[in-house]
């Protein structure tokens, strides 16, 4: 376990997903009447030590957006508070040169460097203000869709200059005072983007402009937070304020495959892990981080195509009798892990916004409180083990 402290408040924290040889994270500080910073985060599990660079970014962070297949690229949306006013502005960075020794760690300065501006995007009065932006998560960076107030907006990136324009809007259903609360691009090479909306989850068709699918009530009170499962299509994830977690079929959207509730408060963040979906991270304002199993509805489980397939009662039947003749044969047919929480950390004193996975090591994630605090944890060591032995 390593601490690193921004100085300011923050609540955003994302993996750089392009940097596939060192643990890294982008992390955005938030406060309202002050110069506000990115960090870049680099853990070295070696040493057991967090270092960072630190770049200015005067406005609010409200979220971070790394590009999948290029690691000097990020969106972040952002509050600018103006005299009289706020607004909200979606831009296009580009890290510069970034100063590391020769093991990658890097060297911060007592002074923020500069980041390098590349695009902003258009807002739209159909769109309203954007919270959140999607990258295709093939790694294409010729268009990402903007998640805004009102919609969806599919936005085009041209040229090496990468200038952006706005094509298609689709205008999302709510009930008055529903915010869009989170998303997420389906990575099954599918053109569909879920949102979580009041207490509904609907997934939408950005080549059609069409819902795919809903789950109207996902949770008694607002969904929070939602993420795909990377190796499970029509697997998906959400946290709500109801404190639940709960994992779902989208062809089957009546009732949840598997319900986690460990938390007390608002669950603010849910993530699979991209190599070993078993494992699910959440973080909530109650302050507390959790490492979940869910093997029973994973990749892992001996009755995957089963589950997929459900209208196969005979290959149900198959699939059980494997597993029996196997344990009489003193086989190991099953996972040796089991569903439940695997640990809890408790290093935060305040709401845990953000939880993310090492780009480079399945077995490291991050953590992001609202004071300001990064924490880098690893899966313990007894549970891996059991995972992979």
């Amino acid at each position: 376990m390593s601490v690193f402290g921004l100085g300011r408040q923050g609540r955003v924290l994302a993996s750089q997903l392009g940097e596939t040889d060192r643990n890294r994270w982008i992390v955005g500080s938030c406060g309202l009447k002050q110069d506000n910073q990115i960090h870049l985060i680099d853990f070295d599990e070696d040493l057991d030590e967090i270092s960072h660079a630190a770049f200015a970014h005067d406005d609010e962070v409200l979220s971070i957006a790394p590009a999948p297949s290029k690691a000097n690229l990020f969106f972040s949306c952002a509050r600018r508070v103006e005299p009289g006013q706020m607004t909200s502005v979606a831009t296009l960075w580009r890290f510069p040169y970034i100063d590391a020794d020769d093991a990658g760690r890097l060297r911060g300065t007592s002074t923020a460097s500069s980041l390098d501006q590349v695009a902003t995007l258009t807002p739209s009065t159909d769109l309203g203000d954007i919270k959140q932006l999607l990258w295709e998560p093939s790694g294409d960076t010729s268009q990402v869709v903007a998640v805004g107030q009102l919609g969806l907006g599919l936005y085009s990136l041209r040229g090496s200059e990468m200038e952006s324009s706005l094509g298609s809007i689709i205008r999302l259903p709510r009930e008055a005072g529903q915010d869009i609360n989170c998303s997420a691009w389906n990575p099954h090479n599918e053109p569909q983007i879920a949102v979580g909306v009041g207490r509904t989850v609907s997934c939408w068709d950005i080549r059609s402009n069409s819902e795919s699918y809903a789950i109207s009530n996902a949770h008694e009170l607002g969904v929070r937070s939602l993420d795909y499962n990377p190796n499970k299509p029509y697997h998906i994830a959400t946290g709500g304020d109801d404190c639940h977690i709960r994992i779902w079929d989208m062809r089957n959207s009546q009732t949840p495959l598997k319900e986690i509730s460990d938390h007390t408060h608002w669950v603010w963040a849910v993530a699979f892990n991209r190599s070993h979906d078993q494992l699910i991270l959440s973080s909530s304002s109650d302050c507390q981080v959790n490492l979940h199993s869910a093997v029973s509805v994973s990749s892992a489980y001996f009755g995957d195509n089963l589950r997929n397939n459900r209208e196969s009662p005979e290959a149900a039947t198959a699939a059980e009798a494997a597993a029996s003749q196997s344990d009489e044969e003193g086989g190991d047919y099953r996972s040796k892990t089991t569903d439940g929480l695997v640990a809890s950390f408790d290093q935060h004193e305040e709401a845990v916004y953000a939880v993310a996975w090492s780009p480079a090591d399945p077995w490291i994630f991050a953590s992001l409180s609202y004071d300001g605090r990064v924490v880098v944890n690893l899966v313990p060591r007894d549970h891996k083990y059991k995972m992979i032995l």
